[in-house]
């Protein structure tokens, strides 16, 4: 527990007096441990969650290590994380049962890797203490306290980066927080004239490694080193040493552009932000089974193929291998499709846009946004202020690059997380270098309040949810997994299935292969709704048409994740205490299905 000696500071910390580095210390060690402890319980608690993102990024490392080039090369997902997990997999060789746990401790360590560039970019903060002309030090500033100063980043930290990027998201933005804030430090470094040339090198290879993690990350590492050759301030000298970061980091991003680019044949550094602009702007049928629908939307080179009309039935056994092929790479079956400019389209996304940022600054983060104000209030003198903030580009910069990217075309949370972080250091840190002196104690006082304001609902929701133990849904996946090997499938077989197939993790836990299904609408309603209630409406004809279908793409059984009430349950078997439901389409299984 933090415990502060308050009869050890004086006013001497606000006349500009060096920093107690005890106190410093003890912030660091403290914070450091709340943040490893938070962090350790959340990915404890959901370490049985998984996302579809998540199945398809196992997938990739699993290519990876079997040396399947072709079908490890994915235009929708960057590579560094599914590099990890398949490490993980390798060197720790989980079971069935244990592979989504593992995925988790890897994104522990993750988030422990993000700490750690946080701390890198806050030490560099302390050294920096406004350098520069213009700086937050200039005559008259009152001092902050750094250990205060040390509470403070530490709680944006720990707040912002578990309920912004959420354990129960298995996907590489924590890698991305890693990078952002190890670069920010290295800007800031550049900014106190610390880093040479090899700094500069660094700082290309940092942001490079950030494209590996996510495509979206190399027009925002432009946007980095564009900074860093303002940030020497002299051009002289910063333009040279930028573009030797520039070469580092086309240097490393290279052999993957030109693989991507040379597998699409045309320039490609990345398929998400394209694909993104189709379905959110454009309103291309979103995420699979786009057949060409919509006027002026392209046609498509090689979409899932429908094998049977009323209700529809989507096969694509081949050619990607994978459990869930139309979301393992979407820009394979969404090849053709055009993103084009649409102004009513973007305003309609922007709108939407809005609410979400709207969500993320005043539903979620109502605090810091009445805590900006009151300082404001509190501090007036607009001019200084403006000149301080001004002052903070360097956070400024890459956040709004960033906000304003994803703006155009899809925006979730995660994906800023850590440019909200910039973008609140950069603000706050002004406000708290020149506000009014105040006796020591009401400072500690304030901050640690707002620690556990902020940090006290992380704690408890984390042992409400370990509490809880597994969670239903997941103990049906484990179960709907293990029937079906008991049932004789084996690794690489091929099932059907009939409802959210995007979500049938117990395919990844039993390593099969969904080959064909007549899908249910998703969450925003991709697919039309009608599809799997015509299928349970229909006569016997019809179903016995479509369940030769799918035993025509080589899948084995079909799997329901719900009948009606009152169907006929000839031929289903319901598993254990699920809602799923099998049907087996090989008479070599039929008897397994019987016991």
């Amino acid at each position: 527990m933090l415990r502060v000696d308050f009869a050890r500071i004086d006013t001497r910390l606000y006349a500009g007096a060096a920093d107690d580095s005890r106190l410093v210390r003890r912030v660091n060690v403290s914070f450091r441990a709340l943040a490893v402890t938070l962090g350790l319980l959340h990915a404890w608690a959901s370490r049985h969650s998984m996302n579809p993102d998540g199945i398809s990024y196992l997938d990739m490392g699993d290519a990876y290590l079997r040396g399947d080039w072709s079908t490890a090369l994915n235009a929708q997902w960057s590579p560094l994380y599914s590099w990890l997990l398949g490490l993980a997999n390798l060197l720790i060789k989980p079971g069935p049962a244990l592979e989504f746990p593992v995925v988790h401790f890897v994104s522990f360590l993750m988030y422990v890797a993000a700490l750690a560039g946080f701390e890198f970019f806050m030490r560099e903060l302390s050294l920096d203490g406004g350098h520069g002309a213009g700086g937050l030090h200039s005559e008259g500033v009152s001092r902050f306290p750094e250990w205060l100063w040390r509470i403070i980043g530490y709680t944006l930290f720990i707040w912002l980066t578990l309920t912004m990027i959420p354990f129960e998201l298995t996907c590489p933005d924590m890698l991305v927080a890693c990078i952002v804030y190890i670069a920010s430090g290295l800007l800031l470094r550049i900014r106190r004239g610390r880093a040479g040339k090899r700094g500069f090198a660094l700082l290309g290879l940092v942001l490079a490694l950030g494209y590996l993690a996510k495509a979206p990350m190399l027009p925002l590492g432009l946007v980095f080193l564009l900074a860093s050759g303002f940030a020497v301030g002299s051009l002289r000298l910063g333009i040279p040493r930028a573009l030797l970061a520039l070469a580092v980091f086309l240097a490393v991003c290279a052999p993957l552009v030109v693989a991507l680019s040379a597998a699409k044949g045309r320039f490609s550094f990345g398929e998400s932000g394209r694909l993104n602009y189709a379905w959110y702007v454009n309103d291309v049928t979103r995420f699979v089974h786009w057949q060409g629908e919509g006027e002026g939307n392209g046609t498509p080179l090689h979409p899932t193929r429908k094998i049977h009309d009323a209700p529809s039935v989507y096969e694509f056994a081949t050619p990607v291998r994978a459990t869930y092929p139309p979301w393992y790479d979407p820009s394979y079956w969404y090849e053709g499709v055009e993103a084009r400019f649409d102004l009513q389209g973007q305003v309609r996304l922007l709108e939407a846009i809005g609410f979400i940022w709207w969500d993320i600054f005043i539903n979620t983060q109502i605090v810091l946004v009445m805590l900006a104000l009151f300082l404001t209030r509190l501090m007036g003198r607009p001019r200084l202020l403006l000149k301080d903030l001004a002052h903070e580009w360097l956070f400024f910069a890459p956040a709004l690059a960033a906000f304003g990217m994803y703006s155009l075309v899809n925006l979730e949370p995660r994906y800023v997380a850590p440019f909200v972080v910039l973008f609140w250091v950069g603000l706050l840190r002004p406000l708290l270098m020149r506000e009014p002196e105040r006796p020591p104690r009401v400072s500690a006082s304030a901050a640690l309040a707002l620690a556990l304001v902020l940090l006290a609902p992380l704690f408890a929701s984390a042992l409400l949810k370990t509490a809880r133990g597994v969670p239903a849904s997941a103990r049906a996946q484990s179960e709907v997994a293990l029937a079906l090997y008991e049932m004789g499938l084996r690794e690489g077989d091929g099932v059907a299935g009939i409802g959210d197939s995007f979500r049938a993790y117990w395919a990844r836990i039993a390593h099969l292969r969904i080959v064909a299904e007549i899908p249910s609408p998703g969450p925003l309603g991709e697919i039309s709704a009608g599809d799997t209630e015509r299928f349970w409406s229909a006569g016997e004809e019809v179903r016995s048409q479509v369940m030769k279908k799918f035993a025509a793409t080589g899948a084995k059984v079909v799997i329901a994740d719900r009948l009606p009430l009152l169907f006929p349950r000839d031929g289903w078997r319901r598993i254990g205490q699920t809602d799923y439901y099998v049907y087996p389409l090989s008479e070599e299984l039929v008897g397994h299905a019987r016991h």
